[in-house]
């Protein structure tokens, strides 16, 4: 019986994880009229699953490289390409980008994109 307890007690921090739902704005930009419009919202979330972070458009893992109390930053390294996001824990906010690497320098950036969060845990 005292098993039993203990197990249903377990399950819900199991099931229960930090989740970020963010949402930014996609832009198109029309160089003739020289304008900028807000084309539509994109949204994306990552739930904590230990030292990482899983989820994204492309149900990827992300690791955590840096954390404290004000950002958790994220990883993705794949050959000369870096994919990060930075969680801003004080204001609830990302920021994410892409970098791409050359014989150890940085050599091309993307523009980042952000927006803000929803965090549940």
């Amino acid at each position: 019986m005292k098993k039993l307890l203990l197990l249903l007690l377990l399950i819900p921090n199991l099931v229960m994880a930090e989740t970020w739902s963010c949402k930014y704005d996609v832009y198109s930009v029309d160089l003739m009229a020289s304008k900028i419009d807000i084309d539509r919202q994109e949204e994306f979330s990552y739930k904590r699953m230990g030292s990482y972070f899983y989820g994204g458009m492309s149900s990827i893992n992300m690791e955590i490289v840096f954390e404290d109390d004000k950002y958790i930053n994220l990883g993705l390294f794949l050959g000369d390409l870096i994919y990060t996001i930075i969680f801003n824990k004080q204001n609830d906010t990302f920021t994410n980008g892409v970098i791409e690497t050359d014989d150890n320098s940085f050599s091309k950036l993307t523009k980042p994109t952000f927006g803000n969060c929803i965090v549940s845990e």
